[in-house]
């Protein structure tokens, strides 16, 4: 049974509960690690966002180059007469003679565009952004090839690479078509 002396007695609270709750200032400073923390993944997703786009672009950019390279190399192995290059470095030319009429790549204004079927044939853009082109003649041994030097031109002024392409090929002979 309890006495009324005991239940007057005051309660005794222990260290442990008095320091039980956080206060303002530790949830402030929680809150702003949790800020640094957010803002920081923020920025890192962003960042890889933009390089996966960059990476896109110059996955598309090498696909249309080895693209082009390979239609190049398909004309220049149709040819039936020796092609002809015209032009300065700023706007090369270069006519191919096939079975079918002629093939023109041109390259003039940072963009590579090709027509095929005659003079009033329209113009297709195989390249939109091309630094440097040229076509010129490889000659070995008893064999006259061609060869192309590509360059594309880089968005990214930081590039650690550089965009370049070699194509080469040889026109068949009438004997072996």
């Amino acid at each position: 049974m309890i006495t009324n002396s005991e239940s007057r007695k005051p309660r005794q609270t222990s260290q442990a509960n008095s320091q039980s709750g956080i206060t303002l200032i530790q949830c402030l400073a929680y809150m702003a690690v949790l800020g640094v923390l957010i803002s920081v993944g923020g920025m890192t997703v962003g960042k890889a966002w933009t390089q996966s786009r960059a990476l896109s672009r110059n996955s598309q950019d090498i696909q249309r180059a080895l693209s082009a390279g390979e239609r190049w190399r398909a004309d220049v192995r149709k040819a039936t007469r020796p092609a002809e290059t015209t032009g300065s470095p700023e706007r090369q030319s270069l006519r191919i003679t096939t079975v079918e009429g002629f093939v023109e790549y041109e390259f003039a204004g940072g963009e590579l565009r090709r027509r095929a079927g005659g003079e009033n044939a329209p113009w297709v853009t195989l390249l939109p952004a091309v630094k440097n082109s040229q076509m010129q003649k490889d000659t070995r041994d008893d064999v006259t090839g061609w060869r192309w030097e590509l360059e594309l031109q880089t968005t990214n002024k930081l590039a650690r690479v550089r965009p370049l392409f070699t194509f080469m090929a040889v026109p068949l002979k009438e004997d072996a078509r």
